[in-house]
Parts: C-alpha cells; sequence; structure tokens
C-alpha cells in the first residue's frame, strides 16, 4: 500500500474550491500508481475526495482501467457515519491567519472509517491519497490492519502559497 499526503487543492477535484492544476501531481499520482519503483503496479486507488471530484487521480484511474474508491463522505453526510462534520477550528486572535486547532480524534475516527473501508475491498495494490495531515497516522493505521506500507508527501509550497510566489504588481488585475 502506497500512501500519498498532499495539499487537498493539489487532487484536482472539480467541485474543490481553489483547486490548483499541477502537473507536477499528476506526473507523482501517475508514478506511484502505474510505473511504481518497487516492480508493482497498484490496481486500485483509494482517495479522500469528500465527494468533491472527479479529481485527477479517479480521471486517470478511470483512463488506466485502475478501480478508484472515494474513501471520505462529504462534510455534509459525515454524520450518517457517526463522524463530526468540522476536525478543526482557526485560532484566534493573533494566530488567526494560518493556524487552526485540529481535532486529531475526529481525524482518527474518520482515517478508522477510510481503512474499514479499504480492507473490505478486492485488490493487490493499492495507493491511497490524503491529506498532509493524515500521511503519518493513516500510514499506521494501514500496518497495524496488516499492510505493507510505503508512505509519501508532495506539498510544492511554492504553488500553494502566494506569499512565497507572489503576483507580480504589473501582472496584478
Amino acid at each position: 500500500m502506497f500512501v500519498l499526503g498532499t495539499a487537498h487543492r493539489l487532487q484536482g477535484a472539480e467541485k474543490q474550491e481553489g483547486s490548483i492544476d499541477d502537473p507536477d501531481y499528476i506526473s507523482l499520482v501517475e508514478h506511484l500508481s502505474l510505473r511504481s519503483g518497487f516492480g508493482v503496479r497498484v490496481d486500485c486507488i483509494f482517495e479522500e475526495a469528500s465527494e468533491l471530484g472527479p479529481t485527477a487521480a479517479q480521471k486517470l484511474a478511470e483512463s488506466s482501467g485502475l478501480k478508484y474508491r472515494d474513501i471520505d463522505p462529504h462534510v455534509e453526510k459525515r454524520h450518517l457515519y457517526g463522524l463530526a462534520r468540522d476536525t478543526g477550528d482557526p485560532l484566534v486572535e493573533p494566530f488567526h491567519l494560518d493556524a487552526c486547532w485540529e481535532f486529531f480524534e475526529e481525524h482518527f475516527k474518520r482515517e478508522d472509517f477510510w481503512v474499514e473501508g479499504i480492507k473490505g475491498e478486492s485488490f493487490q495494490v493499492g495507493l491511497v491519497i490524503c491529506g498532509l495531515l493524515h500521511t503519518l497516522s493513516l500510514a499506521g493505521k494501514l500496518m497495524s490492519a496488516g499492510f505493507e506500507v510505503y508512505a509519501c508527501y508532495y506539498v510544492p509550497y511554492h504553488k500553494l502559497c502566494r506569499k512565497c510566489n507572489p503576483v507580480p504588481a504589473s501582472a496584478a488585475p
């Protein structure tokens, strides 16, 4: 099992506000799923897409004949599975700009839900794409469930952050 942690905006979900079209991300997903350096080919892609797709990985799976499963329910449907709608809150002043409290208990419940769904699928080698904050804890849960796991992450800060890659004044509207 391969676990790829990334920023949700890079997943290319059509219904995700602020999605970023990143050819490098797509190339990485292709590499992990179709040309793994481990000499195996993924036959199922699992993704924390929260019903916001289709995503880049979903489109790749469909065009390559791979199974695909969105393992995370939409935020408005999570209660149907005993999951919390929200898993974090912004910090109050003065840290409000980019900092959030994360409710790890709720994240862990969702991860347990995902692992149960993954265990219920028939596949040989899988790729799980999740948000960066889930990478190591999800990898650990999958290992505890009996999977051999390799984890990596992809977070190109220069593509995600205007502070890191500001728009030149001459190009601003």
